[in-house]
């Protein structure tokens, strides 16, 4: 083993100059402040680059051909604006979620799929909280089925000076949660992990390892979480019912890419 140690610079986002495939890509405003923010323009044209988020697959990949041992980040002051950093850790290819880094046609073809959300047009309103919790009672009225029924929804909003963001499961390629279920609890089967409450002892130890805070404790003693709605009617068609109940579109379950 070699005691040479090689450090690569990386930017703390991506950018890119010309054409060509760019999965972790921002758009819109997104894009145009966080080029601003870190002058991505081209030293002699002038012209704008290409940014998005950091993208894990790509630098490890660069990581790996370089024979480096360690990454050196540059740029952090860049995101001071942001309240979430966003970050790129699989691509879908053809259908099927990789953290490997494509090549060829395959790259082309790659797409980072994961629930959005806006906390610009984030109202507070906490109807998505209302929607989570009146689907997991497969009732048809939700006056009916929530009247004086304190909820305990999967998916929360947190506020803090002025800005209300949404909360829930990111159904992370290699999930700690899942890794730390002593009782196999805890399972992930198509990129959705789900929980099997009879299998549940109460340890806790999966809220403590998810680095997003979005596991909870249920009313009965095991713990919940996001499942996307696919154990519920509400479900059915794909759409997680917090999706479809945010009046103000803050709340998106998509592909972008």
């Amino acid at each position: 083993m070699s005691d040479k140690y090689e450090n690569p610079l990386c930017k703390r986002y991506s950018s890119c100059v010309g054409e060509g495939p760019f999965t972790a890509e921002m758009f819109g405003e997104e894009a145009a402040i966080l080029r601003e923010a870190g002058a991505e323009y081209g030293a002699a044209t002038g012209r704008p680059r290409r940014v998005g988020g950091f993208d894990v697959p790509a630098s490890r990949y660069d990581i790996k051909t370089q024979g480096a041992n360690e990454l050196a980040l540059t740029k952090l002051d860049v995101h001071s604006y942001m309240d979430k950093i966003p970050v790129c850790v699989a691509y879908e290819v053809d259908g099927v979620r990789t953290d490997v880094f494509p090549s060829g046609d395959k790259l082309m073809n790659a797409k980072v799929k994961k629930v959005y959300v806006n906390e610009k047009w984030c109202l507070g309103c906490h109807m998505c909280e209302y929607y989570c919790a009146f689907a997991e009672t497969n009732e048809k009225d939700m006056a009916r089925a929530l009247k004086d029924v304190k909820i305990n929804p999967r998916i929360k909003i947190e506020e803090h000076d002025g800005i209300s963001f949404a909360v829930s499961c990111r159904h992370c390629k290699k999930p700690l949660c899942v890794k730390s279920c002593i009782t196999g609890a805890l399972t992930i089967s198509e990129g959705v992990i789900t929980i099997n409450k009879e299998k549940c002892v109460g340890c806790y130890t999966c809220i403590l390892v998810c680095p997003f805070g979005a596991v909870s404790s249920s009313d009965n003693g095991a713990i919940q979480k996001c499942e996307l709605c696919i154990k519920t009617q509400s479900g059915i068609d794909g759409i997680p019912a917090c999706v479809k109940g945010c009046p103000n579109g803050a709340i998106v379950f998509e592909e972008r890419g």
